[in-house]
C-alpha cells in the first residue's frame, strides 16, 4: 500500500509513544548535555562491556537484560522543531500518566557549556542534515514545511556565537527556562532523580552504579560497569563516530572539522574559549535565573581556575530532601 503523508509521522509517534511506556526508565535533557555519553554507558553495560555486542538503540524488544532507558529532550524538540507535523501531534511530549509509573532521570549540564555546544550543533551539524532531509521530502510536503519553520523562525541559525546564545528560540535563555520547568515539574514525581554531567564525569562509577540501581538493576556487577566505563571513554567514542559505528545522525558533519563531531569536546567550563568577556558576563547574569536545585551558580572564572571542583554535588532537593544527584 502506498505510504500516505501522515503514516509515516503517526508511525513514528506510535513508536515513540510504545517505546516509552515499555522502557525501565525516562531520561530527559537539553540537547548537548551529555546523552549520547550516557546511552553508551548505560547501553555498554546492558551488552556486557563487549564491543561486539554493543548497540546504540537497543530498547525492550530487543531483549537485552535491563534497564531499557527512553531517551528525550521532549519539550526542548517540541519547541524548536522543524516539522509541521511534529509540532502539530505534540509527539515528543511525554504524557502526563507516563511519569508517575516510571523512574524519571533529569540530566543536566551547565547551561553555558551546553549554549556553545549547541552552536556548533547547529552551524556545523544541522545543516548538512537539514539539507540532505529537504532533498528526500517530496516536493509538497518540503514547501509546506520550510514556510512553517519561517513563519514560527526555525530556520537553521546562521550567525555568530554571540547572536546564537541570545537567540529567543535557541538560546541561553530559553535552556534556562526549560531546565527550570522539567525540574519543577519532575521533581513532584515519586521516583525522579537530577544527575548532572560534571558529576557523573567526576566520579562516573559511582554514579553510574547509582543510575542502574535507580533504574532497576537490583545487584550492578561491577566487572561490566569497569568494561562498560573503558568502551564509553572519550576516545573511544570518538572512535566509534570515526569509523561510522553510530548511526547518521551520530556522525560527523565533516571528518576534517573537530566541532563538527557529535562527540566533540566534553570539556567542563569549556564554553570560556570560545566567548568573549562581554558574552560571559550575558551568560552569567541568565544563569542567576537558574533554580539552584542545579548547582550551576558558580561564577565561570572560580569554575576554570579550580576554586570550586567541577563535580561538587548540587545542594539537597527541597522537595525530596535527598541530594537530587543520587
Amino acid at each position: 500500500m502506498r505510504e500516505g503523508p501522515l503514516r509515516r509521522p503517526l508511525d513514528g509517534l506510535r513508536a515513540r509513544r510504545q517505546f516509552a511506556r515499555r522502557a525501565d526508565a525516562i531520561v530527559v535533557s537539553i540537547p548537548k548535555g551529555g546523552r549520547t555519553w550516557l546511552r553508551v554507558l548505560i547501553q555498554a553495560y546492558r551488552t556486557r562491556g563487549i564491543p561486539e555486542e554493543f548497540v546504540l538503540r537497543a530498547g525492550p524488544a530487543n531483549r537485552l537484560p535491563p534497564p531499557a532507558a527512553h531517551f528525550t529532550h521532549e519539550r526542548w524538540t517540541h519547541q524548536t522543531t522543524r516539522s509541521l507535523k511534529e509540532f502539530l501531534l505534540r509527539d515528543q511530549l511525554l504524557p502526563d500518566d507516563l511519569l508517575p509509573t516510571k523512574p524519571v532521570v533529569l540530566l543536566a549540564r551547565d547551561p553555558r557549556d551546553v549554549i556553545v555546544s549547541l552552536y556548533f550543533e547547529e552551524t556545523r551539524r544541522r545543516r548538512r542534515f537539514m539539507e540532505t532531509w529537504s532533498r528526500q521530502r517530496r516536493f509538497l510536503y518540503r514547501a509546506v514545511s520550510e514556510a512553517f519553520t519561517r513563519v514560527k523562525g526555525r530556520e537553521v541559525f546562521q550567525g555568530p556565537m554571540a547572536a546564537f546564545i541570545r537567540s529567543p528560540l535557541y538560546g541561553i535563555r530559553p535552556v534556562v527556562t526549560t531546565m527550570n520547568d522539567w525540574l519543577d515539574r519532575f521533581s513532584r514525581l515519586p521516583r525522579f532523580r537530577l544527575l548532572r554531567y560534571e558529576d557523573l564525569q567526576a566520579d562516573t562509577t559511582a554514579r553510574l552504579r547509582d543510575l542502574l540501581q535507580f533504574m532497576g538493576v537490583r545487584e550492578v556487577d561491577e566487572e561490566i560497569l569497569a568494561r562498560a566505563i573503558a568502551f564509553a571513554s572519550f576516545e573511544n567514542m570518538r572512535r566509534l563516530e570515526e569509523s561510522g559505528a553510530f548511526d547518521e545522525r551520530l556522525r560527523p558533519a565533516a571528518a576534517a572539522d573537530p566541532e563538527s563531531y557529535k562527540v566533540r569536546r566534553g570539556k567542563i567550563g569549556g564554553y570560556v574559549d570560545y566567548l568573549s568577556a562581554d558574552d560571559i558576563a550575558f551568560l552569567e547574569a541568565e544563569i542567576a535565573r537558574l533554580d539552584p536545585r542545579f548547582g550551576y551558580a558558580t561564577p565561570a572564572a572560580a569554575l576554570v581556575a579550580g576554586h570550586v571542583p567541577a563535580g561538587k554535588a548540587a545542594p539537597p532537593d527541597e522537595v525530596t530532601g535527598r541530594s537530587p544527584t543520587y
